[in-house]
């Protein structure tokens, strides 16, 4: 049996949604407790603010995709509400997670020290970013960039650095652009 341009078009839809869903459920979840992180801002704010709208609008293609012609009228009828009610419930949700917990990012404080031989490497002061609530936790970090989008970020005592390896930079970035 041939497949329509339509069906087609409708299984894409379908399978792009389901891949959608799935990055962006890693990334809010699981990619959260991970040493990497997206290293450029504005790329963070388009990714969370992609996942934000995206994800209902994710739920409601995939039950409105799954769909058939051969379906009854009652089961067509709880696929749509369905649909609707789960796309509305996560919206509220993730809505909910922005009041109660206040999304925020680490921001580049100081810089402290940068690596010898490859400057790309740092260490630096951060200081958790929370929008209108204001400024949250510290931590100093080593930042390794990885391929040109990623960075890794992992934890570093200071007090044992060796010397030999890094130059002292002391550099305020905070309020520097990107």
């Amino acid at each position: 049996m041939k497949k329509s341009g339509f069906q087609i078009i409708i299984k894409i839809i379908h399978w792009m949604s389901i891949v959608f869903l799935l990055v962006w459920g890693f990334g809010f979840t699981i990619g959260q407790g991970l040493p990497i992180e997206l290293s450029n801002r504005e790329l963070q704010k388009a990714f969370y603010t992609c996942g934000f709208f995206g994800i209902p609008i994710s739920i409601a293609l995939i039950a409105f995709t799954s769909i058939k012609k051969y379906d009854s009228i009652i089961k067509t009828i709880i696929k749509i509400v369905a649909g609707i009610v789960l796309s509305l419930g996560t919206f509220q949700l993730l809505m909910n997670f922005i009041f109660i917990l206040g999304f925020g990012a680490w921001k580049d404080y100081n810089i402290l020290y940068s690596h010898k031989i490859n400057k790309e490497v740092k260490i630096a002061e951060q200081i958790f970013d929370k929008g209108a609530l204001g400024y949250g936790g510290r931590r100093v970090v080593k930042i390794k960039p990885i391929l040109f989008i990623f960075k890794t970020v992992t934890p570093i005592d200071t007090t044992t650095l060796d010397t030999n390896r890094w130059k002292r930079v002391g550099e305020h970035v905070l309020f520097k652009e990107w």
